[in-house]
Parts: structure tokens; C-alpha cells; sequence
């Protein structure tokens, strides 16, 4: 299962040092590049900023496998609908 998390839950389970339950329930989370970009801001402690900086290659990673599917799957879309653009045909007696 894939969880898209906010900043917030994570923030609190890393300060905790509980935060590998996520993985353990979800099997992967995934967060948008925003929401690194936050945990990863200067402001943060420092404990959130290396946890962060650890993950974000498997984070980028995963980010675009899900893109490529997204693309595979709608190039896809798009064969099908132009399969069946060259094999359509009119019906008998004028669709009426």
C-alpha cells in the first residue's frame, strides 16, 4: 500500500524514533517533493533534517517509478483510443 504523507505526522514520529512504523504498515510511503523540501528546511531540528536527507534518494526514486507507471498507463490509453479510432465503423442503419 502507498501512503502520500504530510509533514506533520512525520516530523512527530522522527522526533519520537518511531517513524519506520509507517513502512512497516504501509509497506512504502511516499511524500511530494514539497513536503521534503519542508522536512529538509534549515528550521527543522536536526534530528528531522538527516532523517530526511538519508531517505531522499529511495524518496526520488520511488517518486519516478510512480511517474513512469503514470506515463506507461497513459500512453497505453492513448494506443487504445487510436486503435479504435482506425477500426471504427458506422452502424447499420445510421445509429437511429
Amino acid at each position: 500500500m502507498l501512503v502520500v504523507a504530510d509533514a506533520s505526522p512525520l516530523v512527530g514520529l522522527i522526533k519520537i524514533g518511531h517513524v519506520d512504523v509507517l513502512a512497516g504498515l504501509y509497506g512504502a510511503v511516499v511524500i511530494p517533493p514539497q513536503v521534503a523540501a519542508e522536512l529538509a528546511d534549515p528550521r527543522r531540528p536536526a534530528e528531522v533534517r538527516a532523517r530526511i536527507a538519508s531517505a531522499l534518494p529511495g524518496i526520488v526514486a520511488l517518486w519516478c517509478a510512480g511517474v513512469l507507471v503514470l506515463s506507461i498507463r497513459y500512453l497505453g490509453g492513448w494506443r487504445l483510443v487510436q486503435r479504435m479510432d482506425r477500426t471504427a465503423r458506422p452502424l447499420r442503419g445510421g445509429g437511429q
